[in-house]
């Protein structure tokens, strides 16, 4: 294993992790106009890793008794907050993924896109 960033995330994780979320929070940084962007479900290493806040009540779905972070009350904030650019975690290790219309909603708001590894990042 390796340290994912020795400057604000010093935990460990495998060389290839480590490359993932470097480039997935390279293209958050790049494309998000404001404080904020989007990084779900269960991936709140990309929030420090951007330098960005976290516009929902969730850093992993699975607590969020409020489902902050998912189907139309995500879409919902990610509008009120101005949020320009997301990153879809495909294969969360604790919460269920994004159901298939919130993904959908998603892929509307946010057309522009790369896949990283398991994220879907996308931006508009």
């Amino acid at each position: 294993t390796v340290i994912l960033d020795s400057d604000v995330a010093s935990i460990r994780v495998s060389p290839s992790d480590r490359e993932t979320y470097r480039r997935a929070a390279g293209l958050l940084e790049l494309h998000a106009s404001g404080e904020y962007v989007f990084a779900g479900p269960d991936a709140p290493e990309l929030y420090v890793l951007a330098r960005r806040k976290n516009p929902t009540r969730a850093l992993f779905d699975f607590v969020d008794m409020s489902d902050s972070a998912r189907g139309a009350s995500l879409v919902r904030t990610l509008r009120e907050r101005e949020v320009t650019a997301i990153a879809i975690n495909g294969r969360p290790d604790f919460s269920p993924p994004l159901d298939a219309a919130t993904v959908r909603r998603l892929q509307a708001l946010y057309p522009q896109h790369a896949e990283v590894g398991r994220f879907d990042v996308r931006w508009r």
